[in-house]
């Protein structure tokens, strides 16, 4: 195995194009140090188990507590959960039942009460999929279905991404954002849900988006959405991580900021369009669901109280996710009644 961070998708063995299109495991060189890139080969082959039962949600409180004291945190906590090993694989394509490439249709991924009339969409790319944990506990309390449809590599803003796999626009992408929309509007749920990796996304091979093109895709798309009369929330993005954090903390387990990042990340090209997802939300009288404080302050730890919070660079893992069900079910309420 060579010393190698991993691509968003490419991760978890998918490619930007995810169900669209096919593709090869997309990966990008980057220098490690050698701790790291033995700690990977070690972490990918490894599926592991959880150290212990993962904690109950945490109240707003308590979370806004672990996450301020975060940046101090030095050594793994000895009942680190998931596990360092196990966190790879602390994913919902891993635990829960659905495809792992995509949802495509309305009936492949379907959660909460199946035998409600009340539907919540959750729609995006794999950032959709990553928020499923935090939404069930409300949405099965309150006698919601949970239809989960997304695209791997595949933002619900209307923007053409580049494929970075193929070495083309991701045309195969558009055409299914529009039959994903169509769906959506079809089955007139009470609720969708919007929510997409913004960072490093590329306009062509050399060219990020700005913000302002990505609050213009989002804009499009939440007028597109506009005929199925649902009640909708952009739920913001995540701050990337600059390594992957079970492969970095296995080589420093007594210096986990080694491992966290500066927030904003301090790498233009890294940095999400959280900017550009808050203008088109106010632009549109969208509910913005601002997901930075429950992950970070002016640092992204990566461990956050005894969690490990992220299973990669990208994707917080289940574990916290469904700590998170408290406060995300609290910021979505009002879309609930």
């Amino acid at each position: 195995m060579t010393a190698a961070q991993f691509d968003p998708e490419g991760a978890r063995g998918l490619t930007d194009t995810g169900r669209a299109s096919s593709g090869g495991v997309r990966r990008r060189r980057v220098t490690l140090v050698g701790a790291v890139a033995s700690a990977a080969c070690l972490l990918l082959a490894v599926p592991g188990a959880w150290a212990s039962s993962p904690p109950p949600p945490g109240t707003a409180a308590q979370v806004a507590t672990l996450v301020k004291s975060s940046h101090r945190i030095t050594s793994l906590p000895s009942n680190l959960t998931p596990s360092v090993s196990a966190a790879a694989n602390d994913t919902p394509e891993v635990l829960y039942p659905f495809a792992k490439d995509g949802c495509a249709t309305l009936t492949q991924c379907v959660f909460g009460d199946k035998s409600s009339s009340k539907v919540i969409v959750l729609f995006g790319d794999s950032h959709a999929a990553m928020w499923l944990p935090s939404l069930l506990p409300i949405a099965t309390h309150d006698s919601y279905k949970v239809v989960l449809l997304f695209i791997m590599g595949c933002p619900a803003e209307d923007v053409t991404i580049w494929n970075k796999g193929t070495g083309t626009n991701y045309t195969a992408c558009n055409t299914a954002r529009s039959g994903d929309i169509s769906q959506i509007n079809g089955l007139k749920p009470r609720v969708v849900l919007l929510a997409s990796r913004s960072a490093q996304a590329k306009s062509s091979a050399t060219t990020f988006f700005t913000n302002a093109q990505w609050e213009v895709g989002l804009e499009k798309t939440i007028a597109l959405l506009r005929p199925s009369k649902a009640k909708l929330a952009v739920i913001g993005d995540i701050t990337l991580l600059n390594a992957v954090p079970p492969m970095c903390l296995a080589a420093y387990p007594t210096s986990v900021q080694k491992c966290s990042v500066a927030n904003p990340n301090p790498i233009k090209h890294n940095q999400g369009h959280q900017a550009g997802e808050k203008a088109a939300a106010a632009a549109t009288k969208t509910l913005y669901v601002n997901t930075m404080p429950w992950l970070c302050t002016t640092t992204c730890s990566p461990v956050i109280g005894s969690m490990l919070a992220y299973s990669d660079q990208w994707h917080i893992t289940v574990t916290y996710a469904t700590y998170l069900s408290t406060v995300f079910g609290d910021a979505i309420k009002k879309l609930l009644v």
